[in-house]
């Protein structure tokens, strides 16, 4: 009896590792959203109930949300506004994190584990679809994935609310991808974009000021409406499935936190799709300092078919930088009609909940 006591002790720790290096931790429960999981359900269930009815009116499913990374107290409402109109049921959700600004990456990076916990339980990695994606010489495996995913960690409560049926996660941090490389991240992807999938941009747009290292314009008068015409040609882009253009865009030294990700998203934009606006903010405009300012952006991409990825190697430039329905289409705050880039009514990023915080 003795020495099966000594067993267990023995055995005992080296499950407990196994267990852990299984399980991915989140780090910013009780920094930057409530660490008990009841307080975390009560802050998603009034902040949901908030924003209701600010949703745009959509025609198709939603496919694909693009939403910041940031303390909930700022952007709770942004994101609930954003997520509030996902299907309720999804099987699969595949989101698209942002790298540590501190070690640029390239290529598509995956953890190991086989779940995710955060205060409202754990959700099981689509460890079939993990597999699948490592085989391809574009995708590796991380490190220390504990200290990467944070900007996926930060989208996983308002999931875990909002989907009403058991899904599974396939957790990727975006690289930098050249044209010819979101192309073919874009074909990796595409099997795995069905019907009950949601694919999901974790990204900041414009880092902007002297302590972001990027000033491309001076600091003047009505800054909030200038950096949201200069998030607007980034987002056309996108949406125009023109990965040249955006790419010469991004290289001026944008430090966006999760350009691999809008690169791979422009690479399943084709067929029409467009990007329909939910809510807009910027940082310098809430503390009135642009020394340091990011812009917080809340989109999703709405089609009755799934994401496709483009057929061709590297998409041409289009020649204009508006071109007719692969344009995105901008969400009217007023009536919730959606108007056409140009045409006078919210001809920019819309601003609805602006400056609201959580």
């Amino acid at each position: 009896m003795k020495s099966i006591f000594y067993w267990l002790l023995l055995i005992m720790p080296l499950c407990a590792t196994t267990l852990a290096a299984s399980t991915l931790e989140p780090i910013y429960a009780g920094t930057l959203y409530p660490k008990r999981g009841v307080l975390l359900e009560n802050y998603l269930r009034r902040t949901f109930d908030a924003v209701q009815g600010e949703q745009p009116r959509l025609q198709a499913p939603i496919r694909v949300v693009i939403a910041p990374h940031e303390e909930y107290v700022h952007l709770g409402y942004l994101l609930a506004k954003t997520y509030a109109g996902i299907p309720e049921a999804i099987d699969r959700v595949i989101i698209l994190g942002a790298p540590q600004p501190r070690a640029p990456v390239s290529g598509l990076w995956i953890p190991q584990g086989e779940r995710f916990r955060t205060p409202m339980g754990e959700i099981a990695l689509d460890l079939h679809a993990l597999r699948t994606l490592s085989a391809s010489p574009l995708v590796r495996v991380m490190e220390n994935p504990a200290q990467e995913l944070g900007s996926i960690e930060l989208q996983l409560p308002f999931l875990q609310y909002t989907i009403n049926t058991p899904w599974k996660l396939v957790p990727l941090i975006s690289g930098a991808l050249s044209a010819g490389q979101a192309v073919e991240a874009a074909r990796l992807l595409q099997p795995l974009l069905g019907e009950r999938t949601l694919l999901v941009v974790a990204t900041n747009l414009t880092r902007y000021g002297k302590h972001a290292g990027y000033v491309p314009f001076p600091i003047a008068g009505h800054m909030e409406q200038r950096l949201q015409r200069h998030d607007q040609q980034i987002i056309d882009r996108v949406a125009a499935a023109d990965l040249p253009g955006l790419l010469h865009l991004l290289g001026d030294g944008n430090p966006i936190s999760n350009r691999g990700g809008l690169t791979l998203l422009a690479a399943l934009m084709g067929g029409g799709n467009r990007i329909d606006f939910v809510d807009y903010q910027v940082s310098g405009e809430r503390i009135g300092d642009y020394s340091l300012s990011v812009s917080y952006l809340g989109a999703v991409v709405s089609s009755r078919q799934p994401l496709f990825a483009s057929a061709w190697p590297i998409p041409p430039t289009p020649s204009t930088s508006h071109c007719g329905a692969s344009s995105p289409q901008l969400l009217n705050p007023r009536d919730g009609n959606i108007a056409p880039p140009g045409s006078g009514r919210n001809s920019h990023l819309p601003r609805k909940g602006a400056g609201r915080t959580a």
